[in-house]
């Protein structure tokens, strides 16, 4: 009934822990990386196969893919803790997921300094857009046609481009 962190003060665990269902014990690790590509790209959070630890004995995890050309995206790792377990110890170092990007090509990832006015498109204008549509406006797929439409993604991109931190 409880979820909390004895390591941790709240504010802390409440940042990186969300609980999406009590009743189906559904959690999500918020890791705090925003991936944006100029161009398309999938990328994929799948579970860990070759390591053991507490996460990847208690847990399952939920697969995803997006489209981080088509659609900004933080990096959110969801899992089921197992009904058998009570506690879940996350260690620091340990792998718990990957992330792999669907492409022969080589990646190259760069930091960005998130300005207020980036936040201000990603919290604001661009959820914002979900908000007012019918339900269908959920899928990716509609996220993805509505963020083009909006021109926001080249606006995104450029303030991205003047940020960027080399």
């Amino acid at each position: 009934k409880n979820v909390y962190s004895d390591y941790y003060d709240q504010a802390f665990f409440d940042g990186y822990v969300t609980l999406r269902n009590a009743k189906y014990n559904i959690f999500s690790l918020n890791i705090h990386y925003l991936f944006v590509c100029e161009e398309s790209l999938n990328i994929n959070l799948t579970g860990v196969n070759f390591s053991t630890n507490d996460f990847v004995q208690k847990t399952h995890l939920i697969p995803g893919k997006f489209n981080i050309g088509k659609w900004y995206r933080n990096l959110d790792c969801g899992f089921v803790l197992n009904d058998n377990h009570k506690e879940l110890n996350i260690e620091k170092g340990k792998e718990y997921c990957y992330v792999n990007f669907q492409t022969d090509e080589k990646v190259n990832l760069k930091k960005f300094y998130l300005t207020d006015k980036i936040k201000k498109m990603i919290s604001g204008e661009i959820i914002g857009m979900k908000n007012y549509k019918k339900e269908k406006s959920y899928s990716l797929e509609h996220s993805y046609e509505m963020f083009e439409k909006s021109q926001l993604r080249k606006y995104m991109l450029k303030e991205i481009r003047k940020n960027t931190l080399e």
